[in-house]
């Protein structure tokens, strides 16, 4: 049933709410880069991106887990909601103990009670909402998924106008921010659930542990992929000031915008994938996305190299003016990372997320390797450089994995074709399978009640 969805409505919803997503977080940005500078930016972002990295571990897997048990009708809702709760309450107690260890071994000392208390009730209301949408996202419900994420950036916005800029209360101010559109969204979020599905929880310890046996392996790897994002930023606290990293910062997460298009897609095969019944048609779709996706970033790159040197100190202001350095070196790498966004995605939904903790384990070896070389010489140029290597090499061993599991030829999978620019033609095939798809569940249907 659920693969009969039209992908391309589905991505195309997606898209639209994360480019909403997006405008809100770029606008934040923007205030938060100008009042507080880059040294404080740096020391915000050194702050929040710990919970970032081990967000994925204390997720435990759920999200991929549950919405592959979903697709392959394994489980009822209720029995995902109530799993998931449980999922949710273990892992906000890892998360801040994690935190809290964190912050004693990596972090200087410079951070008041009130910042670490904000990030600390921070981390369960922002588990909810992954939690959440994994809930959405196992049902093939991604409009509701989505709003979870814009309706966080609209609000935070609206509080970072209210905590930074015009109560000008600093760090202090942006982590207030942070904490209570999170909040809000937190309580939407569960109203939602409880209206649409119901909430009657059962302790069930079979279907706990059927989730958790397959998610640890989907949380290993996440949280491999997201070291890889986030682990330059450590290292540059280590080695380097809370200037470099204000300005690393700033450059990474302009340029990471041009993955919202991959994104949306790795949403949608994610779930697609898991409930796919012909792999054929499937894996077509997915390559013909792939070529245009990666086509679509390479010229967005162009355009956005060429512009930076003078866009971004006119947004964020001439402090910033290096992070424009920073995203030209970085671009090579996010239009490779393209292929993993969109690969992995299909990967998971396949039930193999032990394939990716084989390709980023060394790719992270190498980016932190890298790292502590470049960094002492190069400072955050150099440790976009590292990113580099390991987005690269991660997404051609991604590449020939997906393809070694589909066995669809490399060349099949990245050779552009005609028809990838017949829009027309492909929606009518589209259309064509779809109804094909709904006569042969309608004549099972019609068998089973004969």
């Amino acid at each position: 049933m659920f693969a009969n969805k039209n992908i391309f409505k589905e991505i195309a919803g997606i898209f639209t709410g994360n480019i909403a997503s997006v405008f809100f977080g770029f606008l934040s940005g923007i205030i938060l880069s100008r009042v507080l500078g880059p040294e404080l930016k740096g020391v915000y972002s050194t702050l929040i991106v710990i919970p970032g990295i081990i967000s994925s571990v204390i997720m435990l897997g759920s999200r991929p887990s549950v919405i592959y048990h979903a697709g392959k009708k394994l489980m009822s809702n209720q029995q995902i909601i109530s799993a998931t709760f449980f999922l949710w309450m273990t892992s906000s107690i890892i998360g801040i103990v994690v935190f809290i260890c964190a912050y004693w071994l990596l972090l200087d000392k410079v951070y008041t009670t009130l910042m670490i208390l904000l990030v600390i009730l921070y981390i369960p209301a922002k588990l909810i909402i992954t939690h959440s949408g994994s809930i959405f996202l196992a049902n093939l419900k991604f409009k509701k998924a989505n709003m979870m994420k814009w309706l966080t950036a609209l609000l935070t916005l609206s509080t970072v106008i209210v905590f930074v800029f015009v109560l000008r209360l600093s760090v202090t101010g942006a982590l207030l921010a942070l904490f209570s559109a999170t909040c809000t969204v937190m309580i939407i979020a569960i109203v939602t659930i409880a209206k649409d599905y119901g909430i009657k929880l059962e302790f069930d310890r079979k279907v706990i542990k059927q989730i958790y046996k397959m998610g640890l392996i989907y949380a290993l790897a996440l949280f491999i992929i997201q070291l890889n994002y986030r682990i330059d930023i450590l290292i540059l606290n280590l080695l380097s000031s809370k200037e470099e990293i204000g300005i690393y910062t700033v450059g990474v997460s302009v340029a990471e915008k041009l993955l919202q298009l991959p994104v949306a897609i790795g949403i949608v095969l994610i779930s697609r994938s898991a409930a796919a019944i012909n792999l054929t048609s499937m894996v077509k779709d997915t390559s013909r996305l792939l070529r245009l996706s990666f086509l679509i970033i390479l010229i967005a790159s162009v355009i956005l190299f060429l512009i930076v040197p003078w866009i971004v100190p006119l947004i964020y202001g001439d402090a910033f003016a290096r992070s424009a350095l920073v995203i030209q070196n970085i671009l090579p790498g996010i239009c490779f990372f393209v292929i993993v966004r969109i690969l992995s995605s299909s990967i998971a939904g396949f039930g193999k997320p032990w394939i990716m903790l084989i390709i980023f384990i060394p790719t992270l070896i190498l980016n932190i390797v890298l790292n502590f070389l470049w960094i002492p010489e190069h400072g955050c140029i150099g440790s976009a450089w590292a990113t580099n290597v390991s987005y690269i090499s991660g997404s051609i061993a991604v590449l020939f994995v997906f393809s070694s599991i589909t066995k669809t030829p490399v060349w099949n999978i990245i050779a552009y074709q005609r028809e990838d620019f017949m829009f027309r033609k492909f929606y009518r095939d589209f259309k064509k399978r779809k109804k094909n798809a709904k006569a042969n569940l309608a004549d099972e249907q019609e068998t089973l009640t004969e």
